[in-house]
């Protein structure tokens, strides 16, 4: 039963309650800033899901279902994933859990020209907010064995091997300013984005603020280019 604010009777329901948390709830009770009668009644059936770095076996699966899920929302076709990319993804330190990891995916797909995902796609700027994917895994080895053939039964993926220079569809060159980068980064979003500034910063991983801080600074620099208005 629950009581309506202002309301004199009880009003009866029938409902399921599952409450999620990443927070130490029984160290937030000692100290005072969780209730101990609401914990108790909220864990009646604890689930404990650990961080997807502890279960790097899931990043396959969810790497096809996310390539799956935007290549419908985004109307591309599906590309299959180089087997180095893969291997990339799952010796990588996943701090934004599945979330980061949909997100890198989507931004990856965007910028995939081709029918592979080559590790380029993967390509983002600590400048736009987040660690660049490049640079934390530099110490990774390209170490085929980590990612073994099973995978390609169990998965969707179709795997060969990574081609010398592959095209990330940006113009980045080798020796490129970072800023340089940064910014046919974020013009090659919006490109795919049609000039939506929303769906660019979400792709991007960036306020909206920061996004329209950064077009700013390239119209002061004499770049024209047409957006959507926004809403």
């Amino acid at each position: 039963q629950i009581d309506k604010v202002g309301g004199k009777e009880p009003i009866p329901v029938d409902v399921r309650v599952i409450a999620t948390t990443n927070q130490n709830l029984l160290e937030m009770i000692d100290s005072g800033k969780f209730r101990e009668d609401l914990y108790f009644r909220l864990n009646v059936f604890p689930l404990a899901l650990p961080p997807l770095r502890d279960r790097m076996d899931d990043v396959p699966v969810l790497v096809t279902y996310f390539i799956k899920k935007h290549s419908q929302i985004n109307k591309r076709n599906c590309p299959a994933v180089s087997r180095e990319t893969l291997n990339i993804l799952t010796n990588y330190h996943w701090r934004g859990n599945v979330r980061e990891l949909e997100n890198v995916m989507e931004r990856a797909l965007l910028l995939c020209n081709g029918e592979e995902i080559q590790p380029s796609h993967l390509l983002m700027s600590s400048q736009l907010g987040e660690t660049t994917i490049n640079e934390d895994l530099a110490a990774i080895t390209t170490d085929y064995s980590k990612t073994p053939a099973s995978y390609s039964s169990q998965t969707s993926f179709t795997f060969s091997e990574p081609q010398n220079s592959p095209d990330n569809g940006l113009g980045i060159e080798v020796g490129m300013s970072m800023k340089e980068a940064e910014k046919r980064f974020i013009f090659k979003t919006l490109h795919e984005t049609k000039g939506n500034r929303t769906h660019a910063a979400k792709t991007l991983g960036i306020s909206i603020r920061t996004l329209r801080n950064k077009l700013n600074e390239y119209r002061a620099e004499g770049i024209d280019f047409e957006l959507e208005p926004e809403e």
